[in-house]
Parts: structure tokens; C-alpha cells; sequence
């Protein structure tokens, strides 16, 4: 994918265990490690404001765009329906 979260290399950096962060920030151990691993085709901004402010880093720090990458569409199983599309 062309879009990759970077926490991993953050908390490699810094340091800090991904349970250690999420204890931090009072979110799910599993949040933090979708976004670790990439395991998601989407994320929570809000999550992403928190580890870049615990950071004191921008939140453009986390994120690594590569647009030689192939892009991947996203499992539809995981998607909301839109409204808009006819049944």
C-alpha cells in the first residue's frame, strides 16, 4: 500500500512498548497494534493527534506516503454501505 503508519520506527526510537503507549493514552493494546503492524485501510485520527502530541512530534511524522507503491483497494467487508448506492 502507499500509505504506511509509522509508529513502529516511533516507538523503536523512542523506546516506548506499544502496551506502555496505549496504557499511556488509554487506548486498546489492539489499536495501537493495527497501526504498528498496518493492519488496517483505515485510522482514527484522533489516535493519530494523540500519539503525535505524546510524541510532541507532527502528526505528517507518522505517516509515509510512497506513491511508486501499488495501490490496494480496501476489504469491502470492513466498509460502512453508502447511502447513495442504489440497492
Amino acid at each position: 500500500m502507499a500509505i504506511r503508519i509509522t509508529l513502529k520506527d516511533t516507538l523503536e526510537e523512542r523506546g516506548v512498548s506499544q502496551r506502555g503507549l496505549a496504557r499511556e493514552l488509554g487506548l486498546r493494546p489492539a489499536a495501537i497494534n493495527n497501526l504498528v503492524n498496518n493492519n488496517r485501510n483505515f485510522v482514527y485520527l484522533y489516535h493519530l493527534d494523540l500519539i503525535a502530541r505524546y510524541f510532541d512530534i507532527d502528526v505528517c511524522d507518522l505517516i509515509e506516503y510512497d506513491p511508486t507503491e501499488p495501490h490496494e483497494n480496501p476489504d469491502t467487508s470492513n466498509n460502512h454501505t453508502n447511502d447513495a448506492t442504489p440497492s
